[in-house]
C-alpha cells in the first residue's frame, strides 16, 4: 500500500540518479583531454511499480548502467589505419636518411669521387712517368674507395639499429600483451561481481590494443560483440571471449598469455628472428608474417630471412641497396684488376680463392667467362719473347685433369714456335696452387734474365676474378681499397703494358672502363651497363623508394585524420556537451529535491493536526 514515505523514496531515487549522472559528467569532463578515455554515458531505468487494486504506482528512476560510448567498428578501422600510418612513416623517415647518404646532385658523394679518380688517370696518361701524378691517382682512388666502404658501413649501422629496435619493441609487445591478459581477468572479475561494465579498465585495454597494433599487425577479435543501441545508434563492444593474434599466431587469448620468442644465437653480432613457441616447445618463425606497423617496417627495411653463413639479413630494402652497392664495387674492382693485369710483373698471385682446385669455375660464384687469354713474357728490354694461350670452358678446373688452369700454365709447348726448349713460357716461369692461391713466378733463369709477365685477356675476366696482380684488393663494397703497395709508394703504379715503360696503354684502358658495358651480377640477375649507369640505378632506386614512401605516408595521414573525426565524433568528450548535461542534471536534482520538501512539508502538516 502506497503511503507517504513512498513518495520521498521516489525523490530520493532521482536524487541520486542526478547525483550519479552529475558525477559521470564530471568525469567525462576530467577527462577531456585524456586521448585513451571514452566518454561515458548513464542509462536511466524506471524501477519497480507498486501494484495497487487497480493501478500500479511509480517508484522512481535506478541506474540500469553507465556504459561508454565505443563503437568497435569504427575503432578497429582507427587502429588499422594507425597501423598503416606507423609502417609508412617509419618506412618515410628512415629512407630519407638513407637517401643522404647518396647525395649525387650536389656534386658529392661516390659518383663525384669516380670521375676525380678517372680524372687522375687521364693525367698519368698524359704523364706517366711523372711520380706525383702517380701519388695524385692513388689518393683519388683511395678517396673512391673509403666513399664506398664508408656508404656501406653506414648501410649496414642501419640495420644493426633497426635490429636492436626490433628487439625492443618486441619485448614491449610482450609486455604490453601480458597487461591485456591480466586486464581481462579484472574486467570478468569486476563485470562478474557488480553486473556492470567496467568502462575504464576496458579503456586501459583498448590503449594497449592501440599501441600494440601500431607497432605490428594485430588482430583482435572480440565475440559475440553486443550492442548499446539505446545508448548510442553506434554504440557496441561489450563480448564474452577475446583473442589477440599477431601474424596469425595467437599471443593472448582470453587470460592466456603466449610470449613472442627473440632469439639471435647468442651472438651480440647475429640478427633477431621472431618465433612463437607452441605448448610441446616447438618453436615457428614467424618474423616473415610482421607485414605492418612500425615492427613491420623495422623487419620490411631490415629484411625478414638471416642468411646462415654471414649472419645478416638474406633480403629487406637495406639489403637490396648494400646488395646493389657491393656489386657495383665488385663489378668496379674485377674489371679494373683485370686491366691492371695487362701490366708487367715478376709474379701473379691471385686472392685466397673459396673453393678447391677441382671445382668447375662455372659452378663457383666466380664470374670466369668461357673464352681465352694470353700471358706475354717479355725479356729485361720489353720486348716480347713469347705468349701461352689458356682456355677456358665451362668444365675448366684450377688443378684437375689435363685441361685445367694449372696443367696449361706448366705443359710443355713450344710457345714461339722456333723449336727451342728452353725458351718458352714453362721454361722461365712455374705455377702452383697452395692453400686456395695461384702463384705464377719466374724460375730462377727466368728471375735472373729479368722476365716479366702480363695477362691479355680475351673475354674470361679471369685476371680480374682472381685478383692476379691488382690495383684494387678486396671482393665488394666492405673491403674495397687501393692494393696496399700502392698505398706506402704510389711510383709502383704502372701505367704502361710492356716493362720498357715506353706507352701507357695500360692507363688509356683504364679511362676507356668508363665508357665501356660491363655485367653487373646481382642475386641472380644481370644487368649490362656502364660503372657511372650502374651507380645512377642505386641512387634512382634509393630516391624512388623515398618518394613512394613519403606519397604513401601523406595518402595515409590523410585517410587517419578522416576516420581520428569520426571515432572521436563518437567516442571522445565534448565539453560543450557535459556542461548542458550538467545544467540538465543539476535542474533534475533540484526538481527532484523539491520533491522531497514537498513531502516534508506534508509531513509537518500531519504532525500538526495530530497535536
Amino acid at each position: 500500500m502506497a503511503t507517504i514515505f513512498q513518495g520521498l523514496n521516489t525523490g530520493y531515487t532521482g536524487l541520486a540518479t542526478s547525483q550519479v549522472a552529475i558525477n559521470t559528467a564530471g568525469h567525462n569532463i576530467a577527462n577531456a583531454e585524456n586521448e585513451n578515455y571514452t566518454r561515458q554515458r548513464v542509462n536511466q531505468k524506471t524501477n519497480v511499480p507498486l501494484s495497487e487494486q487497480n493501478f500500479q504506482l511509480g517508484t522512481g528512476v535506478g541506474i540500469d548502467t553507465i556504459t561508454r560510448i565505443h563503437d568497435e567498428f569504427v575503432y578497429k578501422r582507427l587502429n588499422s589505419s594507425k597501423q598503416d600510418k606507423e609502417f609508412s612513416n617509419f618506412n618515410r623517415k628512415t629512407l630519407q636518411e638513407i637517401s643522404t647518404l647518396f647525395p649525387e646532385i650536389d656534386d658529392v658523394g661516390i659518383k663525384n669521387n669516380f670521375h676525380s679518380y678517372m680524372d687522375a688517370w687521364a693525367s698519368v696518361a698524359q704523364d706517366f712517368d711523372n711520380i706525383a701524378q702517380k701519388a695524385v691517382l692513388a689518393q683519388e682512388a683511395q678517396n673512391f674507395a673509403e666513399s664506398i666502404h664508408d656508404v656501406r658501413s653506414r648501410l649496414v649501422s642501419y640495420q644493426t639499429e633497426l635490429n636492436e629496435q626490433l628487439n625492443v619493441n618486441v619485448q614491449e609487445i610482450n609486455r604490453m600483451a601480458k597487461q591485456i591478459a591480466d586486464l581481462n581477468i579484472k574486467i570478468t572479475v569486476a563485470e562478474s561481481s557488480s553486473g556492470d561494465h567496467a568502462n575504464d579498465l576496458r579503456d586501459q585495454r583498448d590503449a594497449l590494443e592501440t599501441t600494440i597494433t601500431k607497432l605490428t599487425n594485430t588482430t583482435i577479435v572480440k565475440f559475440n560483440l553486443k550492442s548499446n543501441n539505446h545508448v548510442h545508434r553506434d554504440s557496441n563492444d561489450y563480448t564474452d571471449t577475446y583473442n589477440l593474434s599477431i601474424g596469425g599466431f595467437s599471443i593472448v587469448d582470453g587470460k592466456t598469455f603466449h610470449e613472442i620468442k627473440i632469439l639471435n644465437n647468442d651472438n651480440a653480432n647475429d640478427m633477431y628472428t621472431l618465433y612463437y613457441e607452441r605448448q610441446d616447445g616447438y618453436l615457428f618463425d614467424m618474423t616473415e608474417q610482421i607485414k605492418s606497423g612500425k615492427l613491420g617496417a623495422l623487419i620490411d627495411l631490415r629484411g625478414d630471412r638471416i642468411d646462415p653463413l654471414t649472419k645478416y639479413p638474406a633480403n629487406g630494402r637495406i639489403q637490396a641497396f648494400i646488395d646493389q652497392l657491393d656489386t657495383f664495387a665488385n663489378t668496379m674492382i674485377s674489371a679494373t684488376n683485370n686491366i691492371y693485369a695487362s701490366s708487367a710483373t715478376d709474379i701473379l698471385e691471385s686472392n685466397v680463392l673459396p673453393f678447391s682446385g677441382d671445382s668447375v669455375f662455372a659452378e663457383t660464384d666466380m664470374d670466369i667467362k668461357s673464352g681465352d687469354f694470353d700471358i706475354i713474357m717479355y725479356d729485361v728490354d720489353g720486348n716480347e719473347k713469347g705468349r701461352r694461350n689458356i682456355t677456358i670452358d665451362p668444365a675448366t678446373t684450377m688443378t684437375h685433369g689435363y685441361k685445367s688452369v694449372l696443367a696449361q700454365l706448366n705443359a710443355n709447348v713450344d710457345d714461339s714456335g722456333n723449336r727451342n726448349e728452353l725458351d718458352d713460357f714453362d721454361d722461365k716461369f712455374i705455377a702452383h696452387y697452395i692453400d686456395g692461391v695461384l702463384h705464377v713466378a719466374a724460375k730462377p733463369e727466368g728471375k735472373a734474365e729479368g722476365y716479366t709477365i702480363a695477362i691479355e685477356d680475351h673475354g674470361t675476366n679471369f685476371a680480374g676474378a682472381l685478383g692476379l696482380h691488382k690495383f684494387f684488393d678486396g671482393n665488394n663494397a666492405e673491403d674495397i681499397s687501393l692494393h696496399r703497395p700502392f698505398i706506402t709508394d704510389p711510383s709502383l703504379i704502372k701505367a704502361y703494358g710492356r716493362a720498357d715503360e715506353g706507352n701507357n696503354e695500360v692507363a688509356n684502358m683504364m679511362l676507356q672502363l668508363q665508357y665501356d658495358k660491363l655485367e653487373f651480377h646481382n642475386r641472380g640477375t644481370m644487368v649490362e651497363e656502364t660503372l657511372s649507369n650502374y651507380f645512377d640505378l642505386l641512387t634512382t632506386d634509393v630516391a624512388s623508394q623515398t618518394n613512394i614512401a613519403i606519397t604513401k605516408d601523406e595518402t595515409y595521414t590523410t585517410q587517419l585524420s578522416a576516420i581520428q573525426r569520426e571515432y572521436d565524433s563518437i567516442s571522445k568528450v565534448s565539453v560543450d556537451e557535459e556542461l548542458t548535461n550538467l545544467v540538465k542534471f543539476q535542474t533534475a536534482y533540484t526538481a527532484n529535491a523539491k520533491v522531497i520538501t514537498t513531502i516534508d512539508q506534508m509531513l509537518d502538516t500531519l504532525l500538526g493536526i495530530k497535536q
